[in-house]
């Protein structure tokens, strides 16, 4: 009933829903674009004593697609577990090694009636803007505006119609990008060295544009030293 799974084929439309808020979950805890998040494999995690990371490829380097790899928080493991439970299934149903697979798998193959086709190694195509995690909408409020213009004091948020108190944020997984370099240098733990080595940028210049407002952004307070914050 909470997710509207009525019949078999609510189902395929649920797992989307459940892969969407992963790729979100992804893209907050390492700073992967669109792309990057959806050439993941299976066998994508890295374990190191210390910390995590990722491997997947970008283009955005060399100009072609490269293996890179991206540091994470060790709570992404859950997120990559839950993805291979639903790859497994249909590895299991056409005899698959589950690691030729992508991590974002279409969920059309989970139907009984789906024949097996090359497209299964394709990653499904789940959209950059419409699966916020599941059940969650991001209304605008006056306090988010008085943010907004605190750290872009010269931006006139308020006479932009897609920035009005009371209407849906319009959220793009590039967001977490923004939002990563914004709170990573206004902790003054992270070099700008570091940030561009895992945002992939060719120039220390693209990084600080996406840092700009840094010094003017809240401080996140009373974290337990185990988040990845």
């Amino acid at each position: 009933d909470k997710y509207d799974i009525l019949n078999k084929g609510s189902i395929s439309s649920f797992v989307l829903k459940v892969q969407g808020t992963c790729k979100n979950l992804i893209h907050a805890y390492s700073g992967m674009r669109h792309n990057e998040v959806l050439s993941l494999r299976n066998n994508c995690i890295e374990k190191l004593d210390s910390y995590t990371r990722l491997i997947g490829v970008t283009s955005k380097l060399e100009g072609k697609l490269v293996d890179s790899k991206w540091v994470t928080t060790k709570d992404i493991e859950r997120v990559i577990n839950l993805l291979r439970s639903i790859n497994q299934l249909v590895a299991s149903r056409f005899n698959l090694d589950i690691n030729q697979l992508p991590l974002f798998i279409r969920s059309s193959f989970l139907s009984p009636k789906k024949k097996f086709n090359k497209s299964i190694y394709e990653h499904t195509l789940i959209s950059n803007k419409n699966y916020l995690p599941l059940n969650n909408s991001i209304k605008i409020k006056e306090n988010d505006i008085c943010e907004l213009e605190y750290i872009e004091y010269d931006r006139d948020w308020r006479n932009d119609e897609s920035f009005k108190v009371g209407v849906e944020w319009t959220f793009k997984s590039h967001q977490y990008r923004r939002s990563l370099s914004v709170y990573a240098l206004n902790s003054s733990l992270v070099s700008i060295g570091s940030l561009q080595k895992q945002f992939k940028h060719l120039f220390k210049d693209m990084t600080y544009y996406y840092s700009n407002g840094a010094e003017n952004a809240k401080k996140l307070f009373n974290i337990h030293d185990d988040h990845i914050a």
